[in-house]
């Protein structure tokens, strides 16, 4: 059988082992700090069901809410708590604490309501409007749109980095942390950017 370990002890495991080498791991703490913890502490990691689950749910969802004035989570935060207990579980299973983790029910998330830009023409009308905005506006909306950079990572991007020559971009870090694979990759500079 698997050692007598509680959520606690996963817990301390995961800001010492985990947290360190996750790219989300501010919201991961909270999640563990605000919600996790509080609920769960020093249960056995054995006794946490589907059960004991849904009835989180219901605790961060309605009763407890999170937030000033106590106003209920959305779904989507709490979809995101459900899935760093599901990710932590399942490394109590990797770990040998558990023989295997409960399957945790979620709430279903709305699909956002936006739309792609669906051709060539649509993505230089947006670049061309931005011309209209600040300076450097334009140049920011067509890396975007040309190389598929994402914002932190366009934020973070220094001159250093852009090689016109090669015509290749060097994507090392986001703004304020490192990329969110962690590794630093090429983004060639299209014609059309």
């Amino acid at each position: 059988p698997p050692p007598s370990k509680s959520f606690a002890d996963l817990a301390d495991y995961w800001h010492e082992v985990k947290l360190p080498s996750i790219a989300s791991w501010k919201t991961q703490r909270s999640h563990l700090s605000l919600h996790l913890v509080p609920f769960f502490g020093d249960m056995p990691l054995r006794l946490i069901s589907v059960e004991e689950v849904r009835r989180f749910s219901v605790h961060i969802k309605h009763r407890r809410g999170g937030r000033k004035g106590g106003k209920p989570l959305s779904d989507k935060t709490v979809h995101h708590v459900l899935t760093t207990l599901t990710t932590m579980l399942n490394e109590a299973v990797e770990l040998g604490w558990l023989l295997r983790a409960p399957r945790i029910p979620k709430p279903r998330l709305q699909s956002a309501d936006f739309q792609f830009l669906q051709s060539l023409e649509e993505i230089a009308s947006l670049v061309y409007a931005a011309r209209e905005e600040l300076d450097g506006t334009e140049a920011l909306y067509a890396t975007a749109a040309y190389s598929g950079l994402r914002a932190g990572e366009l934020a973070g991007l220094r001159v250093s980095r852009v090689d016109l020559e090669r015509r290749l971009i060097t994507v090392a870090a986001s703004y304020d942390k490192p990329t969110k694979s962690r590794r630093v990759r090429h983004v060639p500079i299209l014609d059309s950017l």
